[in-house]
């Protein structure tokens, strides 16, 4: 029954009492007005607690929707691997694209790299921005665990690192094999350099560091498209391992 119910994130939801009042415009429209739900509509309901609950509407007005708990519902089993994707994005709307898909692949956040060639250097609006979608992809692909979109650097980053360059790097899937990816508390960065390519000072740091030159093939790829086709990689390969 579960699958066939509409998913929605409730960022205050709270399973203390049975009876909750959802009170955000915002879904209050998308359930009435967009999903077409009514009174002894079932949906499920999730939050950070990364546990979601079959609910029912119970009553409502053009303010709000009061619900009942029913159950709580099997939810998708979440890796012991934590995977960050670390991109230089793009402009405009390929950065969107990137963001819904790395999340539907079961990414667990999404850093905006800031580089030597950087061309993107979003504002705490667009990030804002991203982190809906992240959550609008979330309630499609079945997702009770929400990636973070944030903005860093590569000092930041800590963990087994895999930066995707243009020469010289091994195959991806011969790297990932050598990984022990059932590893509790793994943490795995994927880099994903601007469209300028990395600086040659960023790269000979990185690989000088620890980091792992990874190669996605022979084509030049798009950022965006180079994001999305090493972490295809990566979600196939951990989940063929768990």
């Amino acid at each position: 029954m579960a699958l066939s119910l509409n998913k929605i994130y409730v960022a205050n939801f709270s399973i203390e009492e049975k009876i909750f009042l959802i009170t955000d415009l915002k879904i209050v429209h998308k359930l009435l007005n967009v999903l077409r739900l009514t009174k002894g509509a079932l949906f499920i309901v999730f939050n950070d607690n990364k546990q979601q609950y079959i609910v029912e509407i119970i009553d409502h007005n053009h303010g709000s929707i009061k619900i009942k708990i029913i159950n709580e519902s099997n939810s998708m089993s979440i890796s012991n691997t934590n995977v960050i994707l670390a991109v230089a994005f793009p402009k405009g709307k390929r950065g969107d694209w990137l963001v819904e898909k790395a999340t539907e692949l079961g990414v667990n956040k999404i850093i905006v790299l800031r580089t030597d060639r950087s061309i993107m250097n979003p504002g705490q609006g667009r990030i804002e921005k991203w982190q809906k979608i992240a959550i609008q992809a979330s309630e499609q692909c079945g997702r009770t665990d929400i990636p973070k979109i944030e903005s860093g650097k590569l000092e930041d980053l800590n963990g087994i690192i895999m930066i995707a360059v243009t020469k010289g790097g091994i195959n991806i899937e011969e790297s990932l094999i050598k990984i022990d990816v059932q590893k509790k508390d793994l943490t795995l960065n994927f880099l994903v350099g601007p469209e300028g390519d990395w600086s040659k000072e960023e790269e000979k740091k990185l690989i000088h560091d620890g980091a792992i030159p990874v190669s996605l093939g022979k084509r030049i790829l798009r950022v965006e498209t180079a994001a999305i086709v090493g972490m295809s990689i990566i979600s196939l390969w951990i989940n063929s391992e768990n």
